[in-house]
């Protein structure tokens, strides 16, 4: 299943991600601020469900808000992880 899939379906089964835009229409260049209007605790949330979805580790002292522009930027550094551990 592509990445964007598991992502979409991270936020539309979690009640505490109230995006206010069709998961359908959620895509790579989804500005997750702009277009998804999530807050801090938001994004908290789903890199720790995206962390249990794909059993990776985030090092979250080296993310900052230009990792996370995007969902592509979070599926960049889930890509990073998983294709690491091969």
């Amino acid at each position: 299943m592509p990445y964007i899939e598991i992502i979409r379906k991270i936020l539309e089964r979690g009640e505490r991600y109230y995006i206010g835009v069709p998961i359908d229409s959620i895509t790579e260049n989804s500005r997750i601020i702009d277009d998804l209007a999530m807050d801090s605790i938001q994004i908290m949330d789903l890199l720790v469900d995206v962390e249990d979805e794909f059993q990776i580790t985030f090092d979250f002292e080296k993310i900052d808000a230009e990792n996370i522009l995007t969902i592509g930027s979070i599926i960049k550094l889930i890509v990073e992880l998983v294709e690491g551990e091969k």
